[in-house]
């Protein structure tokens, strides 16, 4: 039940608390509720850390409410998100994050208190802790698939998870992601000391190049597990189907899209579907390759399994088995499969695909000069450089040989709950270096136009609070990555960019100040929101803020003083700037460059955020692998 303080009705905490919260707020005619009553966790495992839930703070009275601290009186537990000072207007709540940390064996309890109107107000905390013995050992750390033509699969590998140690763990989830695939694995899966749950990893020749990904391996008493994948598609010598063999998910009761490629074939390519073979309700296959209609709302929830057939102008043949899963819808504006431009039926362009075309005529495309997504050589070197001198550091910033250093990723709650499923993944990355500690530093309600002023709460929040709760500090910061947005855009492109774009610019600066060896900052760019139920970032404005972030970066290419990284061309004022992982796309139309979508599954009901099942960890492998494999970030994040 709510803590409702200036009304006596208090529930949780002692008498002479809720006394001097009632006097408090009563004195000044305000009002407020906070709840839970008190927190408990459920159980987890000693040095992993654990659950976190939430407390709100609501302010249901007549005038303002502010929340100026919180101390919490055990270790064992640790503020992962809020703002000190916040204030709460008339009508509007505000959530604090608290995540329990086991240290110790047994009950762990801990009060957490706000200090709201000046006055301290007590939550209760509590949770229990236990230690095991268990050991989930993989037979391997790492898969090399080699060369594989593109709509062609590799042979499986077996990857075979062992528990030697002396209690039982349950294998709960093994996962990866496109062109990588895993199966044969029956989960969830206890394994005693001794037993062993074997599946298979495979590699599909899904787009020219090398791609690097991870099977993440997790459990119920341990921290998650990796192997590091690598695999190469080449050009194949016969007709094939490039199309990753699992298609886009589908939502029942909506639209749905997905175009099939080939690879290899003379002339022109048609489809067709092999005969029995059958589509979910409300779909057809032309003969371009186009898969779409509206899948219908009795469609089953399930998973649609049908054989396509490729035929090129020599009526060479190539099949291939797709399957396709249908599931309930997720809440979010699901009919939205496609965003256009603003007053037209052009749809939005991914400024990769962009090229030397524009965007209704004002902006270039592609993420640097001259419509190109390759970094201009000069600058890319000097981002390989400041990448190559990075080294352990103390608390205090100084080298040291065992010490740390961290790369934090801060902005928005959308980067919050991406960062929830990349930092573990990160983690449990086999070829990270040991010396990295990946920080999710995401806010909810922490806007660029908070982050572009030195003095925003929601920077003592990273540095008082996030921070150290991984054992790092401000100093031990050596690159940022940043996702954000100012929320209920208006505006007409260009200039309703303008603006973000200056705050963009200020967030570097003050990126610099705070983390004074943070060296290297990268702008991430915005997911599809065209799913979004809300007016907080619709489309177009989260596709045209890759635009902010390019010219921003462009700023500093072009040599303005006030984004100068280099030393030896004056004062340093900000690190050195570049792109994360593109990944802005145009709903289920996808992009030409990698045919990456957005399906409304990727979001949850507010069609903002990305889903804890399937939107959060797509970014999130992809990020990986940008990490993994960029020439400005492999040298810090791999171990060498």
């Amino acid at each position: 039940m709510p803590l409702r303080i200036g009304h006596f009705q208090i529930l949780g905490i002692s008498p002479f608390l809720a006394l001097l919260g009632s006097i408090a707020v009563i004195a000044s005619g305000q009002g407020y509720t906070i709840q839970p009553a008190s927190l408990t966790y459920r159980s987890g495992t000693v040095g992993i850390p654990g659950q976190v839930l939430n407390v709100q703070v609501r302010n249901d009275g007549h005038g303002p409410v502010t929340v100026s601290a919180i101390s919490i009186s055990s270790p064992e537990f640790v503020v992962t998100a809020g703002e000190f000072p916040r204030l709460i207007s008339v009508g509007s709540g505000f959530s604090y994050s608290i995540q329990y940390m086991p240290a110790t064996v047994g009950t762990a309890t801990g009060t957490a208190t706000f200090t709201i109107n000046n006055a301290p107000v007590q939550i209760p905390l509590s949770g229990t802790a236990f230690t095991t013995g268990a050991i989930a050992s993989l037979n391997t750390t790492s898969m090399t698939f080699g060369n594989r033509p593109l709509g062609t699969s590799s042979a499986a590998q077996t990857l075979t998870i062992t528990n030697t140690g002396t209690t039982a763990v349950s294998v709960t989830a093994i996962a990866t992601a496109p062109p990588f695939g895993v199966a044969g694995f029956t989960l969830p899966a206890t394994l005693q000391p001794g037993n062993s749950v074997s599946g298979h990893v495979t590699f599909w020749g899904m787009s020219l190049g090398t791609a690097t990904g991870q099977v993440n391996v997790v459990s119920d008493v341990l921290r998650p597990s990796g192997v590091s994948l690598t695999g190469t598609a080449i050009a194949p010598k016969v007709l094939g189907i490039a199309t990753y063999p699992v298609l886009p998910l589908g939502t029942a009761g909506y639209p749905y899209l997905a175009t099939l490629q080939s690879a290899g074939g003379t002339g022109s390519v048609t489809y067709s579907l092999k005969a029995h073979s059958v589509l979910p309700p409300g779909l057809t296959l032309s003969s371009t390759g186009t898969i779409s209609g509206t899948i219908s709302s009795t469609a089953n929830l399930s998973t649609y399994k049908f054989v396509v057939v490729a035929s090129d102008s020599l009526s060479n043949q190539a099949a291939s088995t797709l399957s396709l899963q249908v599931l309930k819808t997720t809440g979010a504006a699901c009919n939205n499969i496609v965003s256009n431009i603003a007053n037209t039926t052009s749809p939005l362009v991914a400024i990769t695909d962009l090229g030397a075309g524009t965007y209704v005529g004002a902006e270039e495309g592609g993420l640097y000069l001259t419509g190109s997504n390759t970094m201009p050589a000069g600058h890319q070197a000097a981002g390989v450089a400041l990448a190559q001198s990075i080294q352990p550091l103390d608390a205090s910033g100084n080298p040291d040989p065992n010490g740390k250093y961290a790369l934090i990723g801060f902005g928005i709650s959308v980067m919050q709950y991406t960062m929830d499923a990349f930092q573990p993944l990160a983690m449990a990355e086999p070829t990270r270096n040991p010396h990295l500690v990946v920080v999710n530093g995401g806010e909810p309600s922490a806007q660029a136009s908070d982050f572009s002023q030195i003095a925003s709460p929601f920077w003592n929040t990273l540095t008082n609070y996030l921070l150290p709760n991984n054992g790092v500090t401000a100093n031990q910061v050596v690159a940022v990555f940043f996702e954000d947005l100012d929320i209920h855009p208006s505006g007409t492109f260009p200039s309703d960019m303008t603006a973000i774009q200056t705050e963009f610019e200020a967030v570097a600066q003050n990126v610099h100040t705070i983390f004074p060896n943070a060296h290297l900052m990268y702008f991430q760019s915005r997911m599809y929101s065209g799913y979004s139920t809300t007016t907080t970032d619709p489309e177009p404005y989260a596709y045209e803020i890759g635009f902010a972030m390019k010219n921003a970066i462009i700023d500093q290419l072009k040599g303005l003083a006030s984004l100068n990284f280099d030393s030896t061309k004056g004062p340093v004022m900000a690190p050195w700037l570049g792109f994360g992982f593109y990944d802005w796309s145009n709903g289920m139309l996808g992009r030409q460059q990698d045919s990456f979508v957005y399906t409304c599954q990727d979001v949850q009901a507010d069609g903002h955020h990305p889903s804890t099942q399937y939107g959060a960890p797509k970014r999130a492998n992809f990020w990986l692998n940008f990490f993994k494999t960029d020439p400005t970030t492999a040298p810090w994040f791999v171990s060498h």
